[in-house]
């Protein structure tokens, strides 16, 4: 298993702050050893992923739908309320 030398195992860059608007996004950059390591687990079955965090499942597919309705629900409070 290789790693960076005297390094985490991931940078991470973004996320200043940005006055009133919040705070930017957050990036990550991981070592390529560790993103092939992990679609190797994921292939072979090895790595179990939360139901809810994929799209091939009812519960997944449920949890996308309502999160995508409540978000185009909330820009349309927002443009009616302007």
């Amino acid at each position: 298993m290789r790693r960076w030398s005297g390094e985490s195992p991931r940078r991470t860059y973004g996320g200043e702050g940005r006055g009133t608007y919040g705070a930017a996004l957050t990036f990550y950059d991981y070592h390529p050893d560790d993103v092939q390591r992990a679609a190797t687990a994921i292939a072979e079955g090895r790595l179990d992923i939360p139901a809810v965090w994929r799209t091939d499942t009812r519960v997944g597919r449920r949890v996308e739908y309502w999160s995508t309705f409540l978000s185009r629900l909330t820009m349309l409070i927002y443009a009616l309320a302007s």
